[in-house]
């Protein structure tokens, strides 16, 4: 039985065309074959270094100038001020305590307050005497004093002890106001304003107005007077 030859699953093979320009011979000539080109692979994205870029590097110089001059700076500031004794912490006048010129008042105003209230009642104290009671007075104003001022308020007392006694002199003296005029931890300066009422052999009074510059210092017996000026 004569039938259709059977059909394969391949698919027939085309003919190779001719390119123009070619012989008709039976040799057959491949086209060229076009490379297609290859995708690259990705690459990490370079970062420029550190001291990349000149505009960088001048940066950085200019920025160690700027600190290696700051530094020499601070080394002759703390050279300077290690030889040379600072102004604040000197006296501005004789006799005063040391405290910086723009602030006088290194103490907690209640504390300076209390301190220029001592010196006030210490300065009444020693301000005070009377011919019948010389001493009995001298000893309660030293109470009141440091060792090295009381025995040279002694000293002073000593001179004027006669003049008293003979002349019956009696002198009392009543505080009017006080302010702190200086104050750190140790030492307080008060400026103190007194009435001082005299009497001579029982006669007439003469009244006068007293000032005085006291100064104390704090101590485990409380504030004691160190020096004493009038004014």
């Amino acid at each position: 039985m004569t039938g259709r030859p059977r059909g394969t699953s391949r698919t027939p093979a085309s003919r190779p065309r001719r390119l123009a320009g070619q012989g008709g011979t039976g040799t057959v000539t491949r086209a060229p074959r076009i490379e297609e080109p290859r995708a690259e692979e990705p690459h990490a994205e370079r970062r420029p270094g550190l001291f990349a870029g000149s505009r960088i590097t001048r940066v950085l110089v200019t920025t160690v100038v700027v600190l290696v001059v700051l530094t020499a700076a601070m080394a002759l500031y703390l050279v300077v001020t290690d030889d040379e004794p600072s102004a604040a912490a000197t006296p501005p006048v004789e006799g005063a305590i040391a405290v910086p010129e723009d602030r006088p008042i290194l103490l907690p105003w209640a504390d300076a307050q209390r301190a220029a209230a001592a010196a006030a009642e210490a300065a009444t104290t020693i301000v005070t005497t009377s011919w019948q009671q010389y001493d009995e007075k001298v000893e309660e104003a030293t109470a009141l004093m440091t060792p090295s001022f009381a025995e040279e308020f002694r000293a002073t007392k000593d001179e004027v002890r006669a003049g008293v006694v003979d002349g019956k002199v009696d002198v009392d003296a009543r505080v009017v106001a006080q302010s702190v005029v200086r104050a750190n931890t140790s030492e307080v300066q008060a400026l103190v304003f007194l009435n001082q009422y005299t009497t001579r052999d029982g006669g007439e009074t003469t009244y006068s107005p007293y000032r005085a510059l006291v100064t104390v210092v704090n101590t485990d017996a409380g504030w004691l007077v160190s020096d004493l000026q009038t004014r």
